[in-house]
């Protein structure tokens, strides 16, 4: 959920290969996380979710595009999100696929600055329905949005959705509104990571550990030294790989093919797959076609 103003920071610019891995721990399962940053040029991370208690499977792949606007009450930066999440719900036999909207970070040099979310988030179910929800631009995360069924002639609106993302949202279901969400009512479960020591040289709090430091330290020049340091080496292995003819795979993922093709979801970003990935989900649809 976006927050109000930027602090000072240091972006964190993944190195090709860089793998981050955590779990949650709730009453009666775990939730496993796993990512890899599958391409540098383009940056592309891909990332894969599961609860096994729960039957639940995520994956998700995206490139950040990054641009620069410029007004009278300072720049901003927008962030457009490619690529997209897929939610399976394995016991029920559900399928979601969502698209997220853009990302911006407005009035960064005076008055007070602030991020908001911009533009449509998707979602499409397998079973025919589709929600979309509008983030104004310059409303600070001001929404509204409808869950359709989809006809021959017309989409018939089941739901409509209004309020602030990071406030409350509302749902009204025949002119009668309850709410749908309350974010100061919502509680996040701490992630468990493995101290840094215990973790191998591609792993991200290990690879960014001295930048981290000295951003907590507020010693930016150092943060900027280390991330220096970080990037000119990747930079090195780069060129070693070009003189060699060699081209880089990602450990533990890999590109979805249809046809033979590699599927896209976007202008230059493929779909990755996580390879320990389960395919009962696909034996299922395999079964109803």
């Amino acid at each position: 959920m976006p927050q109000q103003g930027v602090q000072q920071v240091k972006g964190y610019n993944s190195i090709l290969g860089e793998t981050f891995e955590c779990s949650w721990e709730h009453e009666t399962s775990t939730t496993t996380f796993f990512g890899e940053q599958v391409s540098h040029h383009p940056p592309i991370s891909a990332c894969y979710i599961e609860n096994k208690t729960c039957g639940l499977q995520i994956e998700i792949v995206f490139q950040p595009k990054v641009r620069f606007h410029g007004s009278l009450s300072g720049p901003s930066v927008q962030s457009h999100i490619e690529g997209a999440i897929f939610i399976h719900l394995v016991p029920i036999k559900e399928h979601y696929e969502v698209r997220l909207p853009h990302f911006v970070c407005r009035n960064l040099l005076f008055g007070g600055s602030y991020c908001e979310l911009n533009d449509d988030l998707t979602i499409t179910c397998s079973n025919g329905l589709k929600s979309t929800v509008n983030f104004r631009s310059k409303s600070k995360n001001k929404c509204t949005g409808q869950l359709v069924r989809p006809t021959h002639n017309r989409d018939e609106v089941l739901y409509k959705i209004e309020g602030v993302s990071n406030q409350k949202l509302t749902v009204h279901h025949k002119d009668k509104p309850s709410l749908l969400m309350n974010a100061a009512s919502i509680k996040t479960t701490k992630k468990n990571v493995k101290p840094v020591a215990e973790q191998t040289e591609i792993e991200s709090r290990r690879v960014w550990h001295a930048v981290t430091k000295s951003i907590f330290e507020k010693n930016l020049d150092q943060a900027t030294k280390y991330k220096t340091l970080i990037e000119d080496a990747e930079r090195v292995l780069r060129k070693q790989r070009d003189s060699r003819g060699e081209k880089w795979t990602p450990t533990h993922f890999e590109t979805v093919k249809k046809n033979g093709k590699e599927i896209p979801l976007g202008n230059s970003t493929l779909y990755y797959r996580y390879k320990k990935f389960d395919h009962f989900h696909e034996s299922v649809e395999k079964k109803d076609e």
